[in-house]
């Protein structure tokens, strides 16, 4: 059986009540922020993250308010998805059979596949042409300080991974040249938020 694609698949979340829009792939603290919208709103969940019955939260293709994209280091995002779902997992991601598989594999099974799955897709691939006005860069290092400081809410950290992701200096330069374009987003969106934040405290 040949592994589902889910080109589809889109990581924008608007929240009503706040006129705001986060887009948040898988890997980059996305599970830490469903939950935290599932607990601030007792909502009710289906397969994967997609809300059901309430007036608060709806995913889109596209933006509907200002939208903050929160962007990970590419290196730090394949580790973690092989510790979680390789390492740790339960056999497959969207029907991609990936248990068990070394880092190695893992890259080799991404270089395949690159497009059929969001957790591996690249970042700048799910962020895409918006049109309009551009999505704000936000590390996720800084997601869930900036999540409290827009709306309120508290985001706890969800299925962390500990443990070395056993990689050789040359898995690692191919990862790098893979997710090239990543890197340079994350670069981006570091520099802004220092830039931002260095701003305010001068005033």
């Amino acid at each position: 059986m040949s592994p589902k694609i889910r080109l589809g698949w889109s990581p924008w979340v608007n929240l009503q009540q706040f006129d705001i829009t986060y887009g948040v792939p898988p890997k980059n603290a996305s599970s830490s922020f469903f939950e935290a919208l599932r607990r601030h709103y007792d909502l009710k969940r289906t397969k994967g993250v997609q809300f059901v019955d309430n007036p608060h939260v709806c995913k889109s293709p596209i933006p509907l308010y200002e939208a903050f994209f929160v962007v990970r280091h590419p290196l730090d995002r394949f580790e973690s998805l092989w510790r979680s779902k390789c390492r740790d997992g339960h056999g497959t991601i969207g029907g991609h059979p990936v248990r068990g598989l070394t880092p190695e594999e893992l890259f080799a099974y991404i270089q395949e596949h690159p497009e059929d799955d969001p957790h591996w897709r690249r970042q700048t691939s799910l962020l895409g042409n918006v049109e309009g006005p551009q999505p704000i860069l936000l590390p996720v290092d800084h997601f869930a300080e900036h999540f409290l400081s827009k709306t309120g809410i508290e985001m706890w950290q969800q299925n962390p991974t500990h443990g070395e992701c056993p990689m050789t200096l040359e898995l690692m330069t191919d990862v790098m040249e893979h997710y090239e374009a990543d890197l340079f987003l994350y670069e981006r969106s570091i520099k802004r938020w220092e830039a931002e934040h260095e701003k305010s405290h001068s005033v």
